[in-house]
This record gives C-alpha cells, sequence and structure tokens, in this order.
C-alpha cells in the first residue's frame, strides 16, 4: 500500500544515523523520525538544521527547512516533525491514528539498520500494549532480534529508530507510531514505539483516522470513500 515510497534515511555530517518516514499533506511535505536519531544536529542551540541531509529508498535526497517541536516535547515523546524541501511532488499522503492501536490491530513497518543494504519489513504477532499517552509496544518474530555476529535487540537493529508503524490491514497509508526503541534487548521480541497521535497537535491539518472499532467495516466504508472521490476526478476532468 505504498509504504515503501514513504521510507527515508537520516544523515547527519554524512553519517547514518536512523530512519524517518517523508510525506505530503494540502500541498506541503513533511519529515518525522524518533528525537534521539537527530538529536547530535537539533539538542543545541544554534539547531544545525544543514547538518541533516534524508534520503529514500531510490537514493532521492531532500533537506529540512524547519521543524515543528521543541525540546521540550522531544525529550517526552521521542517525535520531532520537520517540514521538507526537495522533489516531493510524488510524495505519499498519510493518514494519522489519533488513538492508541487496539490490541488485536496488525502492525507493519519498513526498517534498515547499519547491517543492511536494503530495507525489509517487520509484522506485529501478538497483542499491542498500550505503555502511556505517548508510547505503545508491538511484538514482532525474535529471530530478527540477532544478527550473525550475535549482537541482541538495539545492537543488532542498530539504525531502525525512527521508522513509521502503520497499519497493516488497510489499503491506505495509516499511520499508527515511530518505532523508538527496544526494550530487554530484544529478548522478548518487543518494539516500543512513540504514538502518531502527538503529529496531530503539531500540525492539526494532517487527515486523522479515528480509532477502528471493525477493521474490516471501517477498511470498506474508507474505499468506498475513495472510489467517490476518484470519481469526481473523472467528473470533473470530463469537464
Amino acid at each position: 500500500n505504498g509504504i515503501k515510497e514513504t521510507c527515508a534515511y537520516v544523515y547527519i555530517d554524512d553519517n547514518f544515523t536512523g530512519c524517518a518516514i517523508i510525506f505530503s499533506n494540502n500541498g506541503n511535505a513533511y519529515l518525522v523520525t524518533a528525537f534521539h536519531v537527530v538529536k547530535a544536529a537539533v539538542a543545541d542551540i544554534p539547531i544545525n538544521l544543514e547538518s541533516i541531509s534524508i534520503k529514500d529508498e531510490n537514493g532521492k535526497s531532500f533537506t529540512v527547512s524547519s521543524i515543528l517541536s521543541n525540546m521540550a516535547s522531544w525529550e517526552k515523546t521521542d517525535v520531532v516533525m520537520f517540514v521538507l524541501q526537495g522533489d516531493v511532488c510524488s510524495l505519499k499522503e498519510i493518514i494519522v491514528m489519533e488513538s492508541a492501536p487496539n490490541p488485536e490491530l496488525r502492525l507493519v513497518s519498513r526498517v534498515k539498520n547499519k547491517k543492511l543494504s536494503q530495507a525489509g519489513a517487520i509484522f506485529s504477532i501478538h497483542q499491542n500494549e498500550i505503555i502511556d499517552d505517548d508510547f505503545f509496544m508491538f511484538t514482532t518474530d525474535k529471530m530478527i532480534m540477532e544478527n550473525s555476529s550475535g549482537n541482541m535487540g538495539a545492537a543488532a537493529l542498530k539504525g531502525i529508530s525512527g521508522s513509521g508503524v502503520f497499519l497493516l490491514d488497510h489499503n491506505s497509508l495509516v499511520l499508527i507510531g515511530i518505532i523508538s526503541s527496544i526494550p530487554d534487548e530484544g529478548m522478548l521480541g518487543k518494539i516500543r514505539c512513540c504514538r502518531a497521535s502527538y503529529l496531530t497537535l503539531l500540525e492539526p491539518k494532517l487527515e486523522k483516522y479515528e480509532k477502528p472499532t471493525k477493521v474490516g467495516i471501517n477498511n470498506l466504508l474508507f474505499n468506498i470513500k475513495l472510489i467517490r472521490r476518484e470519481t469526481m476526478k473523472d467528473v470533473i476532468s470530463d469537464w
């Protein structure tokens, strides 16, 4: 459903520091990542945005022009949002889920770490857990928590922070959260995520997706809405 097109990688002074998502909304383009991924560039005054460079999976480069949050919120939520510059015309639009994910929702993230030359998908396999108003956890296959060198957890997957976590069973890009950390050295296969709801406070115009009570019927209704929208576009173009 287009998750690959939202994936981006963050470099500070040309050093890979983590992942991010890039997207468009109402003619604007944004980058969202975990605060600790860009901390070296934004934690001190003056903020050094020039040291941050962004590349998507195709190697296309972007820069950040401004930041939409402040130090107090960064430390609390581990989320930071930038206005993006570059060839942004082809960026995908996303929908932000304001509520915490239901325990049974299936989630997916596309991640890359320092050891991998290409990104890959990881999926939730058990019930999601709410930590507090800012964070939740999902569980994935513990096999991915160890690399060929015998490292576990964060040491094995260094660089996946900042990756977007999306609703799996939906035709649209519904953002649930941003990967923040791997607790317990990955022994339990859990991944801690910042909730995406905070983004709607930074940019109220972002399209919001209410907490689904019945994923199937919500998916159907949303697809009907999309069909109506595309039909209207066709009618207008015929005019």
